[in-house]
């Protein structure tokens, strides 16, 4: 079995190895496709879990980071100045906060406003007396006011990686004077110890990584903590964490290890948490079972292979039987006889077909010889001239009579001969010919055959390919082509002289169709030869060719005159151009006409030359007209000199300022009509040296004495060779414009000093109302604690006793509110408010203040109807003070509503880029003389005597908050109606949702 396996040739053999090709090619395609499939799957199933649980991972870091951000804010603000002014208080109150201790295993201390550590806990890690201020934990806090997380380093006195916190710490007065700073150790146990310790998988990991300082914080691998990050480049995904981007992929390595990672982002730091994982290991289970799938193959191969083997041998042993019998009667000379068929399937069909065959040569064979018989009568009675010629020799198997004839040598001769012996060409170029007629690539050739009485004839031969036998031979038919050729030569000759000339020839007949063209007139008109043939002279004619042209060339035809004459006429392309034409008739012998030869020449360039000259010429006309109108009606004074300073031209208006007519200008000195003849001299001089001068004053006067200070602006001007011709000048009249910057001078002085004033007055109003704020503060915290303690005495005062009480506390409470109010206008107008811009969903705000404000109005039975929960409009503001703003005007809309009314809180977009938020109420409205008093402060529209307390701040501290145009770029108003209530409405800049936002409603 296995030698005939080995024999390729067999039909058994390429079939037994085809159907195993295919078994092996389908199975493994199979294997392949269902691997691909389950990395792919398990790929994204690992991906998503990756994602999932570093997504609670990083929140889990940011709360906590969190966390320990507002613990240091509640600690910084408790400190009261006396304790910030005491160094061994401050250091008590510090070992104290066992909480914050516990947060930060790295400590925690503060630093004065230099960055000089004055306090530490605990006092042994010995920061005392170190200046932090390089750390931009430090120093930003200290500048800017804010607090931070700051970029991992090496602790100075810790002498470990860590990471600090820090808040800034204020006096009474907002101004920043230290930082409290906390700081984790990343090389004890921490909080982000049982996060980053734990391997994910067997090989996988986590790297807590810092984008904007390029390293990373901590990681599964100790090695790698406070290592920096791999250069851009070598990790994509990596590269794409370090750009914001979060979510899961694949990618290689720095060291060109296949993973899959995934990543997450921390707010509170700006940093992310990534997680990898390998992909050996996350598809080891996969290419288990590859490995199994390839033993399995193997196995079923080898049976396959087997059975296949056994089943081609059984049923191919007819054809094998039938083989051997025509191989036996091939080596015979006896007839093919039709062979045996054993079964009837496709085998069968086989032999049966070949017998068949067998019965159909037969057939052909004979009906051959008889083709064979008609052929040679047909090549012997033919008054052609045909040879049979051996391709390969050039031999002459055989010549037909009018061969002999036209040669000149018998049959006989010329089957002795060669078709080299007498064709002219040299013998390589004759037997190339054959060549190419033996293997079908040509068929015709001209050639010179020489006669037997040594004359030579231009033949045209044609070769026909016919099998004769074993070999190939060719039929060449030859015509003698001698007195075609010549005539062919004479025309020939005929053409190249019409081609040969330059202008554009065209030879039409008597009917007027064209019936030849040279390269020049298909040149001009941009028509091929096939596109012109057949047609009259109208293809070239168009809307705009004069038809009393036409018609002038038509007489001369009808007349049988010459014609001359120009013609507008269009190419093919649809472009027009100028026809010099020639026409001239040609009779015969009788005067009728045959033909009419058309010269045409292009002379479209001189036309356009003389239509351009025209328009040239009326252009100059009009620009020269155009020119002096509007030297004429400009308002300033127009004069030009010749490099001398003589006067070359001038306008009208500048006879009305020197009172002098044009006549008398011209040719006259420049400076001779100005009061310092040397200043409008040197004027002239210093455009002649500077090209330019602009702004230069002069006084003018007439020959009366009146006087016009002007301001003069002049240039040089130069001819078309660049040759100086003079000076271009302009003199304005600027008398009353000096009289008015006097004016405007003096009154700018004055409201200079009217707005110092009025800032001063302003501050010393502002100092004086934060001063009394904050004196008025004390006793009044003082007399409402007195009060509250009253109100909570055993035993309990009498009934009239609680009513003084509650009226000390509400008039307590309401005082407090004014002077709170107070600090905020002081504080808002004298720009010491700390306003943080960041995009704000407004949906958020209004949830709150629906919440606070749901039982005053309950209180009053007033409906409030605020915006849907999903409303998804983000602005540009401070959340606290634009919080501030919702409550100052919802409390005016609740509190000046009527009873049972309705307060109707809108969003939508106002103007270009922004949102426009409105609070409609029920109210008494207010009538245009209030509207006209609204936002200014201590005002309250004549509600004073109203039971509705209030202070007339409330609005103006909104509209000043709106308004902060650098941060919240805001704008607030009002309409109203006297008894039909009030709208009051803000716009701000309208932004889109962040990217944190948008991941936290998913």
């Amino acid at each position: 079995m296995l030698s005939n396996l080995v024999q390729w040739r067999s039909l058994k053999s390429r079939v037994l190895v085809f159907t195993l090709g295919i078994f092996l090619v389908s199975l493994w395609s199979l294997s392949f496709y269902a691997s691909r499939m389950l990395q792919g799957d398990l790929q994204t199933m690992l991906s998503q879990q990756q994602f999932s649980n570093v997504t609670q991972l990083a929140t889990l870091i940011d709360h906590e980071l969190e966390d320990r951000l507002q613990s240091l804010e509640i600690i910084a603000a408790s400190f009261s100045p006396t304790v910030l002014q005491n160094t061994a208080l401050l250091q008590t109150t510090l070992n104290k906060q066992v909480i914050a201790l516990r947060l930060f295993n790295g400590g925690i201390f503060v630093t004065d406003a230099q960055g000089t550590a004055i306090a530490d806990a605990p006092q042994a890690a010995g920061r005392i007396g170190s200046n932090y201020m390089d750390r931009s934990s430090i120093a930003l806090p200290l500048k800017d006011g804010h607090s931070m997380i700051g970029k991992p380093a090496w602790g100075k006195k810790l002498l470990a990686p860590i990471f600090s916190i820090s808040t800034p710490i204020r006096d009474h007065q907002g101004k920043v004077t230290g930082v409290l700073v906390g700081t984790v150790n990343l090389e004890l146990p921490n909080f982000l110890t049982p996060i980053l310790n734990r391997p994910y998988g067997k090989t996988g990991g986590y790297l807590l990584v810092a984008p904007q300082h390029q390293l990373i914080v901590s990681a599964t691998d100790e090695s790698r903590t406070m290592q920096p990050t791999p250069a851009t480049g070598l990790n994509p995904m990596l590269d794409q964490y370090m750009q914001g981007v979060e979510g899961y992929g694949a990618s290689l390595d720095a060291a060109g290890i296949a993973e899959l990672t995934a990543a997450k982002g921390i707010p509170a730091a700006g940093w992310f948490l990534a997680v990898k994982f390998p992909l050996t290991e996350a598809f080891a289970p996969i290419h288990a079972m590859q490995l199994r799938m390839l033993f399995a193959t193997l196995l079923l191969t080898f049976l396959t292979g087997v059975l296949t083997w056994w089943v081609l041998k059984r049923q191919l042993a007819p054809m094998q039987q039938a083989a051997k019998t025509i191989a036996l009667q091939s080596h015979t000379n006896q007839p093919l006889q039709p062979l045996p068929v054993q079964h009837r399937d496709e085998i069968g069909d086989l032999i049966q077909g070949f017998n068949c065959l067998l019965a159909i040569v037969g057939l052909r064979e004979t009906a051959l010889f008889e083709s064979e018989q008609r052929f040679r009568m047909l090549i012997e009675h033919n008054n052609a001239v045909i040879l049979q010629i051996d391709p390969a020799s050039g031999q002459i198997l055989d010549a037909n009579d009018s061969a002999s004839v036209f040669y000149g040598w018998t049959r006989a001769q010329l089957c002795d001969m060669n078709i080299q012996d007498f064709n002219t060409l040299n013998p390589n170029q004759v037997a190339h010919q054959l060549a190419e007629a033996a293997h079908g690539k040509r068929n015709c050739f001209v050639s010179m055959h020489r006669l037997a009485t040594g004359e030579s004839r231009s033949v045209e031969v044609h070769f026909t390919s016919i099998a004769s036998g074993p070999k190939t031979v060719l039929i060449a038919i030859i015509h003698n082509i001698t007195e075609r050729e010549r005539a062919n030569e004479k025309l020939r000759v005929s053409d190249l002289a019409l081609k040969a000339v330059s202008q554009g020839v065209l030879i039409s007949d008597a009917d007027g169709l064209i019936v030849s063209v040279n390269d020049a007139f298909m040149a001009i008109t941009g028509f091929d030869e096939a596109e012109i043939m057949g047609h009259t002279c109208l293809f070239v004619q168009g809307p705009l060719t004069d038809p009393e042209t036409v018609a002038a060339i038509r007489s001369a035809r009808d007349t049988l005159t010459n014609f001359a004459g120009e013609v507008l006429n269009y190419r093919k392309d649809g472009s027009m151009f100028w026809n010099e034409l020639t026409i001239s008739p040609l009779l015969d012998a009788q005067g009728k006409l045959t033909h009419c030869i058309g010269v045409t020449r292009d002379i479209t360039a001189r036309k356009l030359i003389e239509d351009e000259k025209k328009r040239l010429n009326q252009r100059l006309r009009d620009q020269q007209f155009y020119t002096r109108s509007l030297i004429e009606s400009n308002i300033d004074a127009i004069i030009t000199t010749d490099p001398a300073g003589i006067i070359t031209d001038v306008n009208r208006q500048m006879e009305l300022l020197t009172d002098c007519t044009r006549d008398e200008l011209i040719g006259a000195p420049f400076k001779k009509h100005f009061t310092d003849p040397e200043r409008a001299e040197a004027a002239i001089n210093l455009v002649l040296g500077e090209r330019t001068v602009t702004n230069h004053e002069l006084t003018a006067r007439t020959r009366n004495g009146l006087e016009t200070v002007v301001s003069f602006n002049a240039s040089t001007f130069y001819d078309r060779d660049r040759t100086l011709q003079g000076v271009f000048a302009a003199a304005r009249d600027v008398t009353e414009r000096k009289r008015l910057d006097r004016v405007l001078q003096e009154k700018n002085i004055e409201l200079e000093t009217a707005r110092l004033v009025a800032d001063k007055a302003n501050f010393a109003k502002s100092d004086f109302l934060s001063s009394m704020s904050h004196e008025l503060r004390s006793p009044l915290h003082a007399i409402l604690g007195f009060a509250q303690l009253m109100d909570s005495e055993t035993p309990p005062p009498t009934k009239r006793q609680q009513e003084n009480i509650a009226q000390i506390l509400r008039a307590g409470w309401h005082l407090l509110k004014l002077i709170n109010e107070i600090l905020d206008l002081t504080k808002i107008e004298s720009r010491q408010i700390a306003l943080s811009k960041e995009p704000v969903a407004l949906a958020a705000v209004l949830s709150e203040c629906q919440s606070m404000f749901e039982l005053q109005a309950r209180q009053r039975a007033i409906t409030l109807r605020f915006p849907p929960a999903d409303l998804a409009y983000f602005v540009m503001a401070d959340q606290t003070r634009l919080k501030q703003v919702f409550i100052n005007l919802l409390t005016n809309a609740i509190k000046y509503n009527s009873l049972q009314g309705t307060v109707e809180v809108t969003c939508k977009p106002g103007a270009v880029g922004r949102i426009r938020v409105s609070i409609r109420d029920t109210g008494m409205g207010l009538n245009p003389a209030q509207l006209s008093q609204l936002f200014q402060p201590f005002n309250r529209l004549g509600q004073d005597a109203s039971s509705v307390e209030g202070t007339g701040i409330g609005l103006v501290v909104a509209k000043q908050l709106v308004e902060l145009m650098e941060l919240m770029d805001g704008t607030i108003g009002a309409e109203s109606q006297a008894g039909e209530g009030s709208v009051f409405w803000f716009e701000l800049l309208s932004v889109a949702a962040p990217a944190a936002s948008l991941d936290a409603a998913s």
